[in-house]
């Protein structure tokens, strides 16, 4: 098994959340970010024009982050989240 589902109460958009990961004897620690991006159900965009604005906002993020889930936004939703994991090459 190679992936963990942890439900994380109170889990805000623009926050990093930092989880230390155990196995056997060795420690790593892993940085999640969720991102709202504008999605904007309205009538003025279509749905393809929704999906590439998503996918020009995502190309153009941070690259030391990477991209991990998009969630579904909700019927009429103004936002849509977006889920990132800090890339192990740019953890100081």
């Amino acid at each position: 098994m190679k992936e963990l589902r942890l439900p994380i109460p109170d889990f805000q958009t623009a926050q990093n959340v930092a989880i230390e990961v155990r196995i056997g004897e060795a420690k790593k620690n892993y940085y999640f970010r969720v991102v709202s991006f504008p999605w904007q159900s309205g009538v003025e965009k279509s749905q393809n024009q929704r999906i590439q604005s998503l996918k020009h906002a995502i190309e153009q993020y941070d690259k030391n982050w990477e991209l991990i889930e998009i969630y579904t936004p909700t019927p009429n939703a103004n936002t849509i989240q977006v889920l990132y994991r800090q890339l192990r090459a740019s953890l100081s």
